[in-house]
């Protein structure tokens, strides 16, 4: 049996009410829209240019005859989206909340997650909220592509003062949602310091990780220089952002490491060190003994002194001779055996008393001697 596809057209559209013409003509006026004369009537639509966008007016047909209104705002590029906005319902699958409890009892979001906190910053809130207040209420808001739709409800009456103020919000809203100005990435940054509510912020740091990856090597290092120092970041968002950093080039990676040395929590700062010995670069040196003073903490202290001695700078020997004043056996072996692969005849003189002694451990004092006899070997080569 072969079914039959109906082909026949579509019922022509019922001419609108002369007072729904003037009510749509009344609401390009009042938008500053060009309005040719029988263009509401024949089209049901009026449509103009308002700065770079493309606005439109108009009336939704179903079945040939009117059932209410649609009215969109074309942006010159790509916005954020596909992302739908409806009055909260009952209805919640799919649903995405802002984490902003007062917008989430109002609207229901759709669309995917880093796409709606990215667009859901304060300003966009608000605007929503403006635009769903007004009475008729909107049935619906869709981003998609360059175009943002704002579908009235179900009646063939059309407010204009309140659809004026809508339209005016939506413009507004669009003008932010181009992806031409910013980054999802750097939205959802932004988000994630700056928002007036905690909780947004914590939602948009959450989704951070999963917007790295994708981004180019300069947006990573731009976002990370952004969030790895801020108290306001969970620390283990930031554990995840650094796990990303250290996969960046050396050039990129260099000054956010740095940064966690003079300033990043120990967490953070015990890994720049690991880093930073995996590198051997010499412009962590300075960072890393300065390191030294920040942070008291035995593991910490064994790192850095790993590090230097991988990095084999002059620069560190100070700081390496100063710590064999403590009494750390253990620390004390680390910092020489580190000398004797780049010490001078300096560090040799400091290292000499430990290669003797009734009371200088047995490991310190093989330690000591190794490193004298391997500076001294060192030197006699060069002459």
């Amino acid at each position: 049996m072969v079914s039959s596809i109906d082909s026949s057209p579509p019922p022509p559209r019922q001419p609108l009410e002369a007072q729904d013409v003037l009510r749509l003509e009344a609401l390009a006026h009042s938008l500053g829209l060009p309005v040719a004369e029988g263009l509401a009537a024949q089209h049901g639509a009026i449509w103009g240019w308002i700065g770079p966008m493309k606005v439109a007016v108009g009336v939704r047909f179903v079945g040939g005859r009117p059932v209410g209104h649609a009215h969109f705002v074309q942006a010159p590029g790509a916005l954020l989206g596909p992302a739908s906005v409806e009055p909260w319902s009952a209805q919640g699958q799919g649903r995405q909340l802002s984490a902003d409890e007062a917008f989430d009892e109002e609207l229901s979001v759709r669309g995917d997650p880093a796409v709606v906190g990215a667009w859901l910053d304060d300003a966009a809130r608000k605007q929503l909220r403006s635009i769903f207040a007004h009475d008729p209420t909107p049935q619906s808001l869709r981003l998609s592509g360059a175009r943002a739709t704002l579908r009235g409800p179900d009646t063939a009456t059309l407010e204009v003062a309140a659809v004026t103020e809508q339209i005016k919000g939506l413009l507004s809203l669009v003008q932010a949602a181009q992806l031409q100005t910013r980054s999802l990435l750097d939205r959802v940054v932004h988000n994630a310091l700056h928002d007036s509510i905690a909780d947004v912020r914590t939602l948009n740091a959450a989704l951070i990780g999963e917007l790295m990856p994708g981004a180019s090597e300069s947006a990573r290092a731009q976002a990370a220089g952004q969030l790895l120092l801020s108290s306001d970041i969970a620390l283990d968002h930031r554990l995840d952002l650094l796990r990303i950093v250290r996969g960046l080039p050396t050039d990129q990676a260099l000054p956010l490491m740095t940064d966690l040395l003079d300033q990043g929590p120990l967490e953070l700062a015990r890994r720049a060190v690991t880093w930073a010995e995996e590198k051997c670069e010499p412009e962590t040196v300075r960072p890393l003994v300065r390191l030294l003073h920040r942070f008291e903490e035995p593991n910490l202290t064994r790192g850095v002194v790993s590090a230097l001695s991988a990095i084999k700078d002059p620069k560190a020997q100070p700081a390496l001779l100063n710590l064999l004043t403590r009494e750390d056996e253990a620390l004390r072996i680390a910092v020489i055996e580190g000398l004797g692969g780049f010490g001078n005849q300096d560090a040799a003189a400091h290292i000499m008393p430990f290669t003797k002694g009734l009371f200088v451990d047995r490991e310190l004092k093989r330690a000591a001697r190794e490193a004298v006899d391997q500076i001294q070997a060192r030197d006699a080569a060069q002459d």
